[in-house]
């Protein structure tokens, strides 16, 4: 969301939050799929018979995943009514597999069988500790630095000469320009004073602002800009600064499948469990409460919905897999 839709939309207290930039992403991912699907049926072939090649072959081979893995494929020939009602339960049992893989090793379909209940997104484990780094909101201090340095309110971006350039925050001020602290005026010198306080800039002997640990600003950048950060995909340097921070109560971190603005992607277009405004496909589909059969271009955006949903499933259960491997091989 832009800083205006921030300040001046109106959204109701559970009400998914998502401005123009989510609208147009929607979009856009809604046509690739839709493209992509046009093609491979172009080639004879289906995005379910490749999602199914993934999960019952390739990552088998590539990561010693379960050799008994299941995932049934609708017909080809099925209307988009048909093939939602069966890639509903689908997805399901996918996560479900995965949990009992992650919990014992293995996936015993006796003990999938047992538990007809959902497995809520947010309780679907991880193979990896430590896997996403959250910031501590309850520390305030290092809240207000957050802002100082990325918010797009901040004053301190609008500095001679630089006023023209307009750029969108500190940080991008900073990464592109060399900067004096004498240009600042004097009321905007305690912003500056706040955050060489605490490590996080200084001065050097031209009068120049430099950034003294880039590693924590970089990741505080990552965590303003995405809630969440990703600790395996950082080199070395950045995973000891994030344990570091951990430490200083800064970050936390937390193992799950999926990061939780993922999780609440995936609540917003699978049930009403945390947004009002949800779309609620998981839930109509099974309960037999979504749009007539007739209803075809309500089927169709729903039919190419679950098949983003299930693509991404796939790619979070591939990057899953690999991050294990590799802290294996290092061992």
């Amino acid at each position: 969301m832009g800083g205006l839709e921030r300040f001046i939309g109106v959204y109701s207290q559970n009400e998914y939050k998502g401005g123009t930039s989510f609208s147009l992403s929607e979009m856009t991912s809604q046509g690739q799929i839709f493209g992509y699907n046009k093609i491979v049926s172009e080639l004879n072939n289906s995005i379910e018979d490749i999602l199914h090649f993934i999960f019952t072959s390739t990552i088998q081979e590539k990561y010693n995943f379960a050799h008994n893995a299941r995932f049934s494929i609708p017909p080809a020939n099925n209307s988009h009514f048909e093939k939602v009602r069966l890639l509903a339960p689908e997805l399901e049992s996918i996560l479900k597999q995965f949990k009992l893989f992650v919990e014992d090793g293995s996936i015993d379909f006796e003990l999938l069988q047992i538990s007809s209940s959902p497995s809520a997104i947010k309780d679907i484990p991880s193979l990896n500790q430590n896997k996403y780094i959250y910031f501590n909101e309850n520390n305030k201090e290092m809240v207000a630095c957050l802002n100082l340095f990325f918010s797009d309110q901040t004053l301190l971006s609008y500095v001679e000469p630089f006023i023209e350039k307009k750029y969108h925050n500190f940080f991008d001020l900073l990464a592109n320009e060399d900067v004096k602290f004498s240009s600042y005026e004097e009321h905007l010198k305690p912003g500056l004073n706040y955050l060489i306080d605490r490590g996080f800039i200084s001065i050097d002997n031209n009068n120049f602002i430099q950034i003294t640990n880039i590693e924590r600003v970089l990741i505080f950048k990552d965590l303003y800009d995405n809630e969440v950060a990703s600790f395996y995909h950082y080199p070395k340097t950045f995973q000891n600064e994030a344990e570091k921070m951990v430490s200083e109560n800064i970050i936390f971190f937390e193992s799950t499948l999926f990061s939780k603005p993922e999780q609440a992607y995936f609540n917003y277009f699978l049930n009403k469990s945390e947004f009002t405004d949800g779309l609620d496909l998981r839930n109509s589909y099974l309960h037999g409460t979504q749009a007539t059969p007739d209803e075809i271009k309500k089927h169709e955006y729903a039919y190419f919905a679950y098949l983003k949903l299930l693509v991404l499933v796939m790619l979070k259960i591939e990057d899953d897999l690999l991050i294990s491997k590799a802290i294996k091989n290092k061992e």
